[in-house]
């Protein structure tokens, strides 16, 4: 899902810095060779941005020869995708980990923990989270994986609605393959992030702001089952909401 190239990073946030250096390896570890690399990719996107990362950034930062890159990846492209998919993956896992953290909560606390952490994610990693959205798909290997890329954050939230869903409940949309109210969190957030990064230093661009409308989205598009509605408007239990 190709995106409009936001600005490199937002001014208050700071992606913090992959694992430092790395140490020569021993013969056969050329695998441990491949994640430095994509280690020190990281470290040239946090310091120069998606267009700053080219093989001899890469190459300089991770202390070896430019044609030692081309021993784990086929060209800058290739380094690039493989960096792509990592920061998807992260991404998922951060997401996920939020959702576990919060599964004594019950299921809508775990989809607002899941957007929370979206939201967290892309505040803190300007530049990371600007490389999902700038970097133009490789569809020839988009078709070949077996997911596209922005699927690892998809299927994760899509764990959440659908819980929320088989609690009772009310989602704005029905169901198809692709769940459209999935879609429509994914869009929400995505959407209100880009508008912060871009309209930097007005009132509703900071990290709280975006929290805040996200939360109060997601509380007005997924509505608690209809008795719990009336506890509430009895005097009883509460639907849940964001804090």
């Amino acid at each position: 899902m190709p995106e409009k190239s936001l600005p490199a990073r937002a001014e208050h946030a700071v992606d913090p810095l992959p694992p430092a250096r790395r140490t020569p390896n021993r013969k056969g570890e050329g695998g441990r060779l491949r994640s430095d690399l994509l280690d020190a990719a990281a470290r040239v996107l946090v310091a120069k941005g998606p267009s700053g990362v080219t093989l001899r950034a890469v190459a300089r930062e991770a202390n070896v020869t430019a044609p030692a890159l081309y021993l784990h990846f086929e060209d800058r492209d290739d380094l690039v995708w493989h960096l792509l998919l990592r920061t998807w993956e992260e991404l998922a896992k951060a997401m996920d980990e939020a959702d576990r953290k919060a599964a004594d909560e019950g299921p809508f606390a775990q989809l607002e923990a899941q957007l929370a952490a979206y939201v967290d994610y892309a505040t803190k990693n300007p530049t990371h989270y600007e490389l999902l959205f700038s970097a133009s798909p490789d569809f020839a290997r988009v078709a070949e994986e077996d997911y596209p890329t922005p699927w690892p954050v998809y299927y994760t939230l899509e764990r959440a609605v659908v819980r929320c869903r088989e609690a009772g409940f009310v989602m704005p949309l029905g169901r198809d393959e692709t769940d459209p109210t999935t879609v429509l969190l994914f869009v929400v957030a995505h959407g209100r992030i880009a508008i912060g990064h871009a309209a930097q230093r007005m009132p509703f661009s900071g990290r709280a702001a975006t929290h805040a409308f996200v939360a109060e989205s997601l509380r007005s598009l997924v509505r608690p089952p209809a008795s719990r509605t009336r506890e509430s408007e009895c005097g009883g239990a509460s639907p849940p909401s964001p804090t």
